[in-house]
């Protein structure tokens, strides 16, 4: 015969705690605000009962001792269940020295824990029983998500003093000054001005790039990889959406420096070839690590993430392409794909979290950023954007003016004929594999500051480069003419 399942508790800590409570105003304190009746186990009611009545004499400000205790139990009719005041007398007794508040308090919420897990772990038991599951890799993520917060309710830090803390803190920016790259305290982005805004991919955050099909999001992606991972980073990246062979014609042809269309149809010259070998050997020599699972379900991607954590303890950054492209476990028939993108958004938040590493996720934007007049993306254009930016750490929109260019409907000239981003492609003098100017907006970055940064965009390379210094002192003059111009056209109007 099976035996009973007995939830554990620890009734002399919470009657050490209760009684430490009556002792002095800092016990009392400590104790209101670190607990609260669910902490107590129940196995002796009259532990929840002078709780109640001691937080709310402490809510209404009111001494608390014996006698105010047992006048407050009185008008909750409590007093005989607790057997007040003998009760009272008896905790207080109990108590050698109210100095192991801390500690008490840490049992009775440990024991609370436990209940919790043991309970929890009955309940995903009986679903099972009762109703299978669809997918064990849903079930398996429900259920771990499930414990994981429980757990992550546990309290388990002591208070440090300040002069401790402030020295921590000292050390650290000791070890940012001597950095190889300044203003950098995460992963090094590759790209100086946008290390100047979110000073690189920080611990635990989640990153969106965003932007409309074909503006270069996947592309900007692998970049990122590449550029951490030239810094000894090691990484992985998530494909959903290419196949592992599509995904390395791009890397390829952005460390090789060879249109990854001759890559792809093997049109290469003998210079061609070394240049193959040589990004091939740079290659071999990264720490990254590709799964290219189409639609892969979320709990998948969750568990192969985890799973490569704790074989490269060293794991730096996780790259996914793309937010839309993860299959989310479904709770109902009227499940939206914004309730989808939503749980996703979520759990990959909480990834980053739990694996101490940042995130980046390609996104898609709405189609109504191709109804404005601008065509610049804004956060609201985020598809499922409300979540996505509650979740998001970092959002990086992406925009290139010539992309619109193509469309005679929507194209505009200025004075002298042409458009603005043929314009400026002759102002720069750079037109190197028809490279693209390309507008990467951090939209929203929680640690940092939010702003622009002009990057070169070579689509046949895959690659993403900084401008020169002069090629930008050109830009800024176009647009400060274009801004002119503009203003002189709203005076005359």
């Amino acid at each position: 015969m099976p035996k009973k399942l007995v939830l554990p508790s620890n009734l002399e800590a919470e009657r050490a705690v209760l009684g430490s409570m009556f002792f002095d105003n800092e016990s009392l304190a400590l104790g209101v605000s670190s607990l609260s009746e669910s902490d107590f186990s129940g196995d002796d009611l009259k532990n929840i009962y002078v709780f109640r009545a001691i937080k709310l004499l402490f809510e209404n400000r009111t001494p608390v001792d014996v006698q105010t205790v047992h006048n407050q139990l009185c008008v909750l009719k409590l007093d005989k269940d607790v057997n007040s005041p003998d009760y009272l007398d008896t905790l207080i007794s109990t108590v050698v020295t109210p100095d192991d508040m801390d500690h008490y308090i840490k049992i009775v919420k440990d024991q609370r824990l436990l209940r919790d897990l043991l309970l929890k772990t009955i309940d995903i038991q009986k679903r099972y029983t009762d109703k299978g599951f669809e997918s064990i890799g849903d079930f398996v993520t429900g259920a771990s998500d499930e414990i994981q917060k429980i757990a992550s309710t546990r309290q388990v830090g002591d208070f440090v003093e300040a002069g401790e803390v402030a020295q921590q803190v000292v050390d650290t920016i000791e070890l940012r000054r001597d950095a190889p790259v300044k203003n950098v305290t995460g992963i090094d982005t590759g790209y100086a001005k946008l290390n100047a805004l979110n000073h690189g991919w920080q611990k635990e955050e989640l990153i969106y790039v965003a932007a409309r099909p074909g503006m270069g999001k996947t592309a900007l992606a692998l970049n990122f990889v590449l550029n951490a991972c030239k810094k000894g980073t090691t990484v992985a990246f998530f494909s959903l959406e290419m196949n592992r062979t599509s995904i390395m014609h791009r890397i390829l042809a952005c460390v090789s420096n060879i249109q990854s269309e001759k890559i792809q149809i093997g049109n290469l010259n003998r210079e061609d070839m070394k240049h193959l070998a040589g990004a091939v050997h740079d290659l071999s020599g990264y720490k990254l690590y590709i799964d290219d699972t189409p639609n892969i379900p979320l709990g998948d991607l969750r568990a192969k993430a985890t799973k490569l954590k704790q074989i490269h303890d060293d794991l730096g950054l996780i790259v996914i392409d793309y937010l839309g492209k993860i299959t989310a476990p479904t709770t109902g028939k009227n499940d939206s794909a914004e309730q989808q993108i939503g749980r996703c958004s979520g759990a990959l938040k909480q990834l980053a979290r739990e694996l101490h590493v940042p995130i980046i996720c390609a996104a898609q934007l709405n189609r109504g950023v191709e109804n404005g007049d601008s065509h610049e993306p804004e956060l609201s254009d985020l598809r499922g954007s409300g979540q996505i930016e509650q979740d998001a750490d970092q959002v990086i929109l992406i925009y290139r003016e010539d992309y619109y260019q193509s469309s005679k409907k929507k194209k505009v000239v200025n004075e002298d004929g042409d458009d603005p981003a043929s314009m400026v492609m002759k102002e720069i003098k750079e037109n190197v594999n028809n490279a693209s100017l390309t507008q990467i907006k951090l939209a929203k970055n929680r640690q940092g500051s939010v702003g622009s940064v002009d990057l070169l965009f070579e689509k046949a390379l895959s690659r993403f480069s900084m401008m020169t210094d002069e090629q930008e002192s050109a830009l800024a003059q176009l647009r400060m003419r274009k801004y002119s111009q503009q203003q002189g056209g709203n005076k005359h109007d």
